[in-house]
Formats: structure tokens, C-alpha cells, sequence
């Protein structure tokens, strides 16, 4: 039904955070244990969530495709009126997970007693845990902060010997500066972007960066650390 190329788009690194979790869920469950022992001692293991979440966006735009083949619908609404649940609910569920932790986090948090010795070392797991819902969401934007620095780079032309692409380089804003002159009758555009390190502006024929090759003129500005 599926190519394992779709499936890994799909699914990416579901296999690997199902092993994390039956380990994770059978700690749980030890009657002996407090359950921030579990966390402060596993916590370390969601930055495998990192993977997932980066790759979600492959994964709707891959369904997206699929979900036009017929014999693909077919089986999903099949599947669907089995678990009363479609396969988009269940993607999105690991992106959801670290922030459902924390919420679970606060909750026995806020109705542990104060004198409780076990609420301290909640509040440190939902630090650990906290912490670490911040770096994969950081490495998300990193990710996607590239890829848009790869696209723009990709359409622009005739920028002689100037790299735009940088690992460490990254767009901060960018907008459409429409300007005038006396002596013409209409206004000019100009695509500014305002990076870690220069200012780019070009003169591109077409109206949004976005689409297709940006071409004409081109200037840059290198800001000094």
C-alpha cells in the first residue's frame, strides 16, 4: 500500500520513541518507585521527540499526497470506522506528548501537599522537563530557520561570489520596501532580508520572494560583530 519512503516520512522515528515508552511506562508502574524518579531519570530520552517533530511537516504534506489514492482513502476510512480515530489524530499525538507531560507535571505538583517531601523533586522534573520541551522546539526552529535560508539561497541569481547560506546564519525578518522617483511614473519594490549577520535587498521581477527565481538587481550589507 505504502513505499517505505512514504512510510518513513510518515512516521519517522515512530519505532524507536514506542521502544522508549513501553520502558518508560514499566517504570511507571513499579509500585516501589516515586514517579519523579522516573522522569528525573528518563527525561533525557524525549530529545528523541526532536526527530518527530521535525519531520511532522514531511509527514502532513506526505499525507496530504497520499490521501489523493483512492485505494489509500479506501483503507483509512476503513481503518477509521474501527478506531474511531483517523491516522492525522494519531500522528500529531507524539508532538503533543512532552507538553502533555508537563501539564501532568503541574497537576500532581499542585495537588501534592506542601509538607509532601516528594514535591520538590516534582518541581525539579518539571524544570528537567520544561527544559527539555524548549530545546526540541529551539531545534525545530534552527531546522526550519535552514530550510528557509537553503530555499532563499536556491532562487537567488546573479549574486556573484556571495554565499547567503551560513550554518550559523539566520533570517530574522523579511518584508517589501516600495519606493518612488520623480522622474518615474510608478513605484519600485524591494525585497529586504535582515539576517544574524547582512541585509540583503533585491529587485525581483516577481512580486513575492517566495515564488519562483528572484533575479535583477541585488545588494548586501555585512553587519560587524
Amino acid at each position: 500500500l505504502l513505499d517505505p519512503e512514504d512510510i518513513l516520512k510518515l512516521f519517522s522515528n515512530i519505532e524507536l520513541l514506542c521502544g522508549f515508552h513501553v520502558v518508560f511506562l514499566a517504570d511507571l508502574k513499579k509500585k516501589d518507585k516515586e514517579i519523579h524518579l522516573t522522569f528525573q531519570r528518563m527525561a533525557d530520552f524525549l530529545k528523541m521527540y526532536t526527530q518527530y517533530v521535525n519531520s511532522y511537516d514531511v509527514a502532513m504534506t506526505t499525507m496530504h499526497r497520499l490521501n489523493k489514492k483512492k485505494k489509500f482513502k479506501a483503507f483509512l476510512d476503513k481503518q477509521q470506522a474501527a478506531a474511531a480515530q483517523g491516522l492525522m489524530s494519531f500522528l500529531i499525538m507524539p508532538v503533543q506528548r512532552i507538553p502533555r507531560y508537563v501539564l501532568l507535571l503541574k497537576e500532581l505538583i499542585k495537588n501534592t501537599n506542601d509538607d509532601d517531601q516528594t514535591k520538590e523533586p516534582l518541581r525539579q522534573s518539571l524544570t528537567k522537563v520544561q527544559d527539555i520541551a524548549a530545546y526540541v522546539n529551539e531545534q525545530k526552529r534552527q531546522m526550519e530557520s535552514r530550510t528557509t535560508l537553503l530555499n532563499i539561497s536556491a532562487r537567488l541569481r546573479n549574486v556573484g561570489h556571495f554565499e547567503l547560506f551560513k550554518p550559523d546564519r539566520h533570517l530574522v525578518k523579511k518584508g517589501v520596501l516600495h519606493s518612488w522617483h520623480h522622474r518615474l511614473t510608478k513605484q519600485k519594490q524591494h525585497h529586504f532580508m535582515l539576517f544574524t549577520d547582512v541585509v540583503l535587498w533585491t529587485s525581483p521581477s516577481n512580486v513575492e520572494l517566495t515564488e519562483g527565481k528572484t533575479e535583477g538587481k541585488h545588494g548586501c550589507l555585512m553587519m560587524g560583530g
